[in-house]
Order: C-alpha cells, then structure tokens, then sequence
C-alpha cells in the first residue's frame, strides 16, 4: 500500500516552517518587550511617588542610580531575521 502522508507532510513543513519560526519568535519578542517596557513604567512611578513623598528633593543622579539598580539586565532577544 503506498501512502502520501509522508510526502504531504514533508510538503506542509517545508512551505509553511519558516513562517511559523517567524510568528512564534515575533510573538515572544512582542511579548518579552511589552513586559520590560511595563517594568520601566513601573519603576518611573514608583520613582515619581518617591521622589514626590520626599517633597522633590532627591537630586538627578541619584533617581537615575536607583533605576539602574531595579532594571533588569540581560541580553535582548535578536529579531529573527527575515528570509527572501
């Protein structure tokens, strides 16, 4: 008995595997950067509240030294790159 599964299935991964490499490292990025960008909001406000309860007096450099330190470190993931 012949069967074309294995051909149609090597067919489908073949045409649609670079797309859904694509999507799902898009996503995740998409994801990992709404996520950092929520904890900078959060720190800022956190900040603000600080800064505004000791009535403004916390100079420059240090709210820029207590960011950096509540930041999260890390490498950022690459953008998949594009395939003609």
């Amino acid at each position: 008995a012949h069967s074309d599964f294995v051909h149609l299935r090597n067919f489908l991964l073949r045409t649609h595997l670079s797309d859904l490499i694509e999507v799902t490292a898009q996503r995740h990025y998409e994801q990992f950067r709404t996520s950092q960008l929520r904890q900078i909001k959060e720190i800022r406000a956190q900040q603000a509240a600080a800064a505004a309860a000791a009535g403004g007096s916390m100079p420059g450099h240090q709210i820029q030294q207590a960011a950096s330190q509540q930041m999260p470190t890390g490498p950022l993931p690459q953008q998949p790159m594009a395939q003609v």
